[in-house]
């Protein structure tokens, strides 16, 4: 059994990291090798309680991203007088919690647009079944990339109407994703804040 790590990208709903381990490995302890794929700037990191340890706030911290990670239900403030900056960070969102309500703060964080990542995980699984064919996890890891290549190739070309930009016929999807990309009228790549939920599932081997 492995377990497959997924990044998706909000705005263009491309799968933008990805990380196949044994299905021992701890999702919290896969975030760096996740952000470490994506060059580009990163806005935010969301995704469940399985993500809400130091390591994984301090990760996201050192790319200059806001992790929002649901706390787990038990969780409570820390009242530290010099508290570390993923400590703060952590009080801040249970205060936030604290203030708004668990079930507001969900929308007002974006995060119930982790469904995004859980849609995701859903078509993988239903265009390439649960199980890897390759022997081993190496050739599976790369097994696994083709097959993220591929949906993400179906996702772009999901949306057909076509738009014209400056003489030259682009499908709207694709002018779309050019613009979520970050990629201007002619060609050139600005830096645009990516927002990024995880989705973690076991694949058989």
């Amino acid at each position: 059994m492995r377990k497959l790590h997924l990044g998706i990208d909000e705005a263009t709903k491309e799968i933008v990291a990805v990380d196949l381990t044994e299905s021992r490995v701890h999702d919290s302890q896969r975030i760096s090798s996740l952000l470490g794929q994506i060059p580009d700037p990163i806005g935010q990191v969301s995704w469940d309680e399985a993500y809400d340890t130091q390591t994984c706030y301090d990760t996201v911290h050192q790319r200059g991203a806001i992790p929002t990670f649901v706390p787990q239900r038990t969780a409570h403030r820390r009242e530290i007088k010099d508290a570390t900056e993923w400590c703060a960070a952590r009080n801040r969102l249970l205060q936030q919690i604290e203030e708004q309500g668990r079930s507001r703060w969900h929308g007002l964080s974006n995060c119930t647009r982790q469904s995004i990542a859980e849609n995701t995980m859903f078509w993988f699984k239903t265009l390439f079944g649960e199980r890897l064919w390759a022997r081993n996890l190496e050739r599976q890891d790369v097994e696994t990339r083709v097959k993220c290549s591929i949906l993400n190739r179906l996702t772009l070309l999901g949306m057909p109407k076509a738009l014209r930009v400056r003489g030259a016929m682009f499908s709207k999807g694709t002018a779309e994703v050019f613009r979520m990309r970050g990629i201007n009228e002619s060609g050139q790549k600005r830096a645009l804040a990516t927002h990024l939920f995880i989705s973690v599932a076991p694949v058989r081997a």
